[in-house]
């Protein structure tokens, strides 16, 4: 099993990707191997257009999963008003989301793969 979460802190311009896998301790090696493969993918090749579009429903979808409870609701809103000092209707995040196109982020550094206590791209 392989789990790979993203952070973003809201209040500053940070954040972090976590990855763990439940891995036999006899295959450790080879988990790590498999980890830094695909890790060498994301740095390196282009995201396709199905796969970025997959990206976006997932959020799409997971925002309105998150939305369904009137709690939810108002902290969708006071956040935005908080932070963002502009309220946006969820339709209007579908559809500004929609129209993202790659690049979405900045370029990966091509540092080394380190394996000692971190992993960093």
């Amino acid at each position: 099993m392989l789990l790979c979460t993203f952070w973003i802190n809201d209040y500053t311009d940070h954040g972090s990707l976590a990855i763990s896998a439940g891995v036999d301790s006899n295959r450790v090696e080879q988990g790590i191997k498999g980890i830094l493969d695909e890790m060498k993918k994301i740095r390196d090749e282009k995201v396709s257009d199905t796969e970025l579009r997959k990206a976006k429903d997932f959020l799409i979808g997971n925002m309105y999963l998150g939305l369904e409870s009137s709690d939810d609701l108002a902290s969708f809103y006071g956040y935005q008003e908080y932070i963002e000092r502009e309220n946006k209707t969820p339709k209007k995040w579908r559809l500004k989301l929609k129209k993202l196109l790659l690049p979405i982020s900045p370029k990966w550094p091509k540092r080394s793969l380190q394996t000692k206590n971190s992993i960093w791209l």
